[in-house]
């Protein structure tokens, strides 16, 4: 009865585990474009960001940041020990670098976390709230 009950439950675990895992991640936040339409990086000649986040000291400065619908980010790299990236849920991401700049533009509202892939604990957050 024991062995029964037991191999129940590991089935029960087989077959649930994954819809319990994938109803704890958050879904990608899809509306970031990158660069131009056609998908390359934006010159912060071709577009003036309106916040700035520093990569320092193995973390970004500041961790979270708000904008708005159709206004720019720029991450700045200044820790020259350490190569870093910025990288979000749904794949957009700047190349892994010591120093140099990347810039992204947000198209729609929302909150949109992004992480240093290389450093587990370096985070931050870009709000975009909607234009008025």
């Amino acid at each position: 009865m024991i062995m029964k009950l037991k191999r129940a439950v590991l089935y029960i675990s087989v077959i649930f585990l994954p819809f319990l895992i994938a109803s704890c991640t958050s879904p990608p936040n899809l509306p970031i474009t990158q660069g131009h339409l056609t998908g390359t990086n934006m010159s912060t000649t071709t577009m003036k960001p309106t916040a700035t986040v520093t990569i320092i000291n193995d973390s970004f400065t500041p961790e979270n940041v708000t904008i708005h619908v159709g206004q720019a980010v720029k991450w700045v790299w200044n820790d020259n020990s350490y190569t870093h990236n910025v990288t979000f849920p749904n794949g957009v991401a700047s190349p892994d670098k010591i120093n140099g700049t990347w810039t992204l533009l947000f198209k729609k509202p929302g909150i949109y976390h992004y992480k240093d892939t290389l450093h587990f604990k370096v985070f931050g957050t870009v709000t975009v709230l909607s234009s008025n």
